[in-house]
């Protein structure tokens, strides 16, 4: 089941450096959920959450809201965390060489400065996201001999939908 929601306002925006600054920073943070395993892809053009897998709540409106204010928010953060690690450790290299503290403080201060930049971009992103929900109900445990098959291709997909209405019938009945 497929299920759109969004964008809660659905201004037109210019696209200027930090639209683009703030969707490469949620790509980003959205690729490193995707390589830990969460089913979860975010497209930076048409600013679009997709996701995919099992889910308890299935294309609530709920959860496709907390998880694109969640995503604006958690980006900031990070990398609010990565300006001040850079920091401690510019700090902390200080103690021994003002010269090698140099970079670390340059570095603090770009971080800083596009963290600024980019808070914009991440205001209207998150108002004009749009979040696409692929999630599917989880099938009971007794089913999985007809996700495997289907899964193996011995079923299409209008056998497995009736296959699988037949058997929640006898289910609930």
């Amino acid at each position: 089941m497929t299920v759109e929601h969004g964008p809660l306002f659905d201004d037109t925006h210019e696209e200027n450096f930090s639209w683009w600054l703030s969707g490469k920073m949620i790509s980003s943070l959205v690729a490193l959920f995707h390589f830990a395993g969460a089913s979860i892809r975010y497209d930076t053009r048409a600013n679009r959450l997709s996701l995919y897998g099992e889910s308890e709540n299935a294309g609530s409106p709920k959860k496709a809201g907390f998880l694109t204010g969640f995503i604006g928010t958690f980006s900031l953060f990070t990398y609010f965390v990565v300006m001040a690690s850079v920091a401690v450790t510019g700090h902390i290299v200080a103690d021994y060489s003002v010269l090698l503290a140099l970079p670390f403080t340059l570095s603090v201060i770009c971080i800083c400065l596009l963290l600024g930049i980019s808070v914009e971009g991440h205001g209207k992103r998150m108002k004009q996201m749009t979040v696409v929900d692929h999630t599917t109900e989880p099938l009971p445990d007794d089913l999985d001999d007809l996700k495997q098959q289907f899964v193996d291709g011995d079923l299409d997909d209008e056998e497995f939908e009736a296959q699988l209405e037949d058997r929640l019938t006898e289910v609930d009945g």
